[in-house]
């Protein structure tokens, strides 16, 4: 595949044909590679190897984020207003079952549904709002795709409950997976720079731990292009590799820059 010069990974490129596991420095080398398609084709030889073929398939859905209301100050967020705000709000259930009629109406089946860190909606109002959307649409198959690990600590927080009580309630009421928003990078010294008062890498890595014990599979993300180095860059992928060994209840990668871009998504196989 190279031409035998410094920057050849022909190496690694034997160790992706004999499905052999990547290594932190063999990852270093490839974030400086300066050949794409390169690295696309030993993508795609991967690929094929998990998901043999060429089908792709589509989920239509919509995001829906029932309230602003946040508290954690992230530095890169423009969505939140902070409690007492004249622009914060919460979705009322009419407005929030009618934005899911409309999905529906248009064929969608996955509603993807985030908020703020609101101090004052406490586990009860998750349980009814989920619990709700449930009876009204599960005729139509509506799967609930909901709140991220920052939200997920705070509710079991503000609650009062354990995490794993938590989740098992949310699972309950209708909660069908988790989204990997607010991964971020997760290095506790991006986390700390960006979003101080938010969730440590452990503890976003250890919700989804407990998540994907529970039964809940859950996404994994990635924001990157803030103070973030390919280092830490690195140890992100390494620390999802690692809990996606543990547990197999990630469903997909999904990376994008700041500021934003086109999203990338991976979708990894079934365990």
């Amino acid at each position: 595949m190279g031409s035998g010069t410094l920057s050849s990974i022909d190496d690694i490129a034997d160790k992706v044909t004999a499905g052999e596991r990547l290594t932190w420095e063999d990852g270093r080398r490839l974030f400086h590679h300066p050949r794409l398609p390169e690295l696309a084709a030993l993508a795609d030889m991967v690929r094929q190897r998990l998901n043999p073929g060429n089908i792709v398939t589509y989920i239509v859905g919509r995001n829906i984020n029932y309230t602003n209301v946040c508290w954690v100050r992230c530095k890169h967020c423009a969505f939140y207003r902070v409690p007492g705000h004249e622009e914060g709000y919460v979705l009322s259930t009419e407005e929030l079952h009618r934005k899911v009629q409309e999905m529906v109406d248009l064929g969608g089946i996955e509603i993807l549904l985030q908020g703020g860190v609101n101090p004052r909606l406490k586990l009860a109002y998750y349980e009814d709002m989920l619990s709700g959307i449930k009876e009204r649409f599960g005729k139509y198959g509506v799967i609930i795709h909901g709140f991220s690990p920052v939200e997920l600590i705070y509710i079991a927080h503000i609650s009062k409950l354990t995490l794993e009580e938590t989740l098992l309630r949310l699972k309950a009421a209708g909660l069908d997976s988790i989204p990997g928003g607010g991964a971020e990078v997760l290095t506790d010294r991006v986390r700390s720079a960006i979003a101080e008062y938010k969730d440590t890498a452990d503890e976003w890595l250890d919700c989804m731990r407990t998540a994907h014990k529970v039964g809940l599979r859950s996404s994994c993300t990635m924001m990157y292009g803030t103070v973030d180095t390919w280092e830490d860059r690195l140890e992100h992928l390494l620390r999802a590799r690692a809990l996606q060994d543990e547990t197999g209840g990630f469903t997909a990668f999904i990376a994008w820059p700041l500021p934003e871009a086109p999203t990338c998504t991976i979708f990894l196989p079934r365990s």
